[in-house]
C-alpha cells in the first residue's frame, strides 16, 4: 500500500519527526516509459506524505501467474449494498464514516474519527491482467502533521466469489508476529483503534495500515 509509514524514518529535525526514505530500486510505481529507475530524491525531502493524495493498494496474495500483483477483486464488495453504485454518492459517504457499515476505513488517530471517502478499482484493471489495484480518495484533504489508519473488510473474490484472505505478512501482523518495531506500530495504535473504537473484529480484517501527513 501507498503512502504507509513502511517508508517513514523518524528524523529530529524535521516538523513532524518524520522524513521519508524510499530506497532507490525499491517496489514503487514504474513511469510510463517502462522499467526505468524512478527518482526518488525529490520524494525524500518531505517530512510526511500528501494530505489529499489517492491512497493505493491491492488485497491478497498472487493468484497466478496471471495475477501476479494480488486477486482480482469484486468490485461491488468495496462498499455494503446500501451504499449504492456510484463510489462518490451521497449515501457511499455517508456509510464510510460508519464503522459498523463501511467496508472501508480511514481513521485519524488522534481523534478516533472516520473521514469521508471513497473507494473504487483503478482502471488499469482493464489494461493489465495484475491483479486490482484500489484506490481511496479522501473527500477531503487530511491534516497536516497527522497520524492516519487505513482498514480494509468484507472484499470478495472476483471469479470465486469467496472473501479474500490477508496476505501473509498481513497476517502476521493480525497474530502479533510482525517484525518487531511495526509489530509494536500494529498492536500499540492499528489493531488497538479497529478493534477497541472502531469495533472490528480482528478475523474480518484483510488489510490495515498507517501513514503520516
Amino acid at each position: 500500500p501507498f503512502p504507509s509509514s513502511f517508508w517513514l524514518r523518524e528524523d529530529t529535525s524535521s516538523f513532524t519527526g518524520f522524513r521519508v526514505r524510499i530506497q532507490p530500486g525499491a517496489s514503487i510505481p514504474l513511469n510510463a516509459a517502462g522499467p526505468a529507475a524512478f527518482n526518488v530524491d525529490a520524494i525524500n525531502v518531505m517530512d510526511g506524505f500528501s494530505t489529499l493524495a489517492p491512497i493505493l493498494f491491492r488485497l491478497g496474495a498472487a493468484a497466478s501467474a496471471s495475477f501476479p500483483f494480488g486477486a482480482r477483486i469484486d468490485a461491488k464488495t468495496l462498499r455494503p449494498p446500501a451504499a449504492g453504485e456510484e463510489p462518490w454518492g451521497p449515501a457511499a459517504l455517508q456509510i464510510s464514516t460508519d464503522p459498523r457499515r463501511s467496508h472501508t476505513l480511514l481513521i485519524d488517530v488522534a481523534t478516533g474519527s472516520a473521514e469521508t471517502h471513497w473507494v473504487e478499482p483503478d482502471v488499469s484493471l482493464d489494461e493489465y491482467p495484475r491483479g486490482t489495484l484500489i484506490i481511496m480518495q479522501p473527500a477531503k484533504a487530511l491534516k497536516k502533521n497527522a497520524h492516519y489508519i487505513v482498514a480494509v473488510r468484507r472484499v470478495r473474490d472476483e471469479a470465486s466469489g469467496e472473501l479474500i484472505a490477508p496476505t501473509p505478512v498481513m497476517d502476521e501482523f493480525l497474530r502479533g508476529m510482525g517484525a518487531s518495531e511495526r509489530q509494536k506500530v500494529y498492536d500499540n495504535t492499528i489493531l488497538r483503534t479497529l478493534l477497541g473504537r472502531m469495533g472490528w473484529g480482528k478475523h474480518e480484517i484483510q488489510l490495515t495500515w498507517d501513514f503520516r501527513t
